[in-house]
């Protein structure tokens, strides 16, 4: 949730590594409830946020980050990407 600075907007949990998975949200007026599961349906991470920084409608905006964890590259030295092969928007 924005604005990021205020600790209790941000979430955070551990994707696993090399398999598909898929992220959800849900926007009402009062809340946004996130999930994030494997492909096969287990649950990586649940989340609600019902605090004051809930967008109106009309101010929706959804974006994709991939972020450097501390801003260093993979140990490895492999590149990294995200792959989507869907996006489902419905609105109320």
């Amino acid at each position: 949730m924005q604005p990021l600075d205020t600790a209790a907007n941000r979430h955070t949990f551990t994707q696993p590594e090399g398999a598909p998975t898929r992220h959800a949200f849900t926007w009402a007026p009062d809340r946004v409830s996130f999930r994030s599961a494997t492909v096969a349906g287990r649950t990586i991470a649940d989340w609600c946020y019902s605090g004051p920084d809930v967008p109106c409608a009309g101010e929706e905006r959804t974006r994709i980050n991939l972020w450097l964890h501390g801003g260093k590259p993979p140990t490895d030295g492999a590149e990294v990407e995200i792959v989507l092969s869907e996006f489902t928007f419905t609105g109320l």
